[in-house]
């Protein structure tokens, strides 16, 4: 299979169709692993650490190569669209109108 791979990682539609050329689609890996039936599939646009753990064992490859923009960098955990933190913030502690 020729995946065509960018720094966005692998397109939806070579994910759907590896998941098929495997013999499942995304909807039955979802309901066999606890997920509703469209879990897996909005996972293909929408960050879902479960859902992408799922998906890349079945296919047998890790999720920083599906979506390097998510799980590649060191702060995997951070949306690519988030801001950075700002070093004037406030303490977590200390809330506003708090007395």
């Amino acid at each position: 299979m020729n995946i065509v791979l960018s720094q966005a990682g692998w397109h939806r539609a070579d994910i759907i169709a590896a998941i098929h050329k495997k013999g499942s689609s995304l909807t039955r890996l979802g309901l066999a692993n606890g997920f509703a039936a469209t879990t897996l599939r909005s996972s293909l646009h929408r960050r879902h650490p479960k859902a992408h753990a799922i998906i890349a064992a079945f296919l047998g490859i890790s999720q920083a190569e599906l979506w390097p923009h998510w799980y590649a960098s060191p702060d995997r955990y951070s949306s690519p669209h988030s801001e950075p933190a700002r070093s004037d913030a406030a303490p977590s502690s200390q809330f506003r109108g708090a007395a």
